[in-house]
């Protein structure tokens, strides 16, 4: 999953390749389509996989010791903040799927503010 995220975080939707995810990592793409049967699947997957690791992230390092909302509010920017400096694909993986969004994709799969619909 990671060499996937790497992959559309550093090319975009649309330049990535299953060939590229396959390279180097001794996985075949006839397993990579095993598991996901499209590349919008796989994409899907590694959106589901970042926003998965980001709330881990998040609950694991939130302390309930801040006192106001303002208060709150930065202690949650600081730790989300740390999250994309830590995983470095992570942030540009981000951008990339919010800004530029597979156009094979059906608008099912996206409401009105370009958000993903689970």
């Amino acid at each position: 999953m990671d060499r996937a995220l790497e992959e559309f975080a550093r090319h975009g939707y649309g330049a990535s390749s299953i060939n590229a995810i396959c390279g180097g990592q001794d996985v075949s793409k006839g397993i990579i389509y095993h598991y996901f049967e499209t590349k919008d699947a796989l994409f899907l997957a590694c959106v589901a996989e970042c926003f998965q690791r980001l709330t881990e992230h998040i609950q694991t390092h939130l302390t309930g010791d801040c006192n106001g909302a303002e208060a709150q509010l930065e202690q949650y920017f600081r730790v989300r903040l740390a999250f994309f400096r830590q995983i470095q694909f992570t942030d540009a993986f981000f951008v990339r799927r919010w800004l530029h969004r597979p156009p094979t994709f059906p608008p099912k799969f996206w409401n009105a503010d370009g958000d993903s619909i689970p």
